[in-house]
């Protein structure tokens, strides 16, 4: 997996994470099962599973210094 694509699932967690915030402050629903707190819940776990992915290519790449600036 790229650092691209890592950086694109952050994104996506964020985007769901601020979708679930905006829902839980108008008190909406959608579709009457998939609350607000369901939104806040995947966004979250969207935005971790890109982060230890992203440790984990960080670990296992040998020039540190030369993959943060890729």
């Amino acid at each position: 997996m790229k650092n691209k694509h890592i950086l694109v699932l952050f994104i996506v967690g964020l985007m769901i994470d601020v979708i679930g915030a905006i829902f839980k402050m108008y008190h909406l629903e959608i579709f009457g099962a998939c609350t607000a707190n369901h939104l806040l819940i995947i966004g979250m776990a969207v935005k971790f599973i890109a982060c230890v992915l992203f440790i984990i290519k960080l670990l296992r790449n040998k020039r540190v210094k030369a993959f943060l600036n890729e």
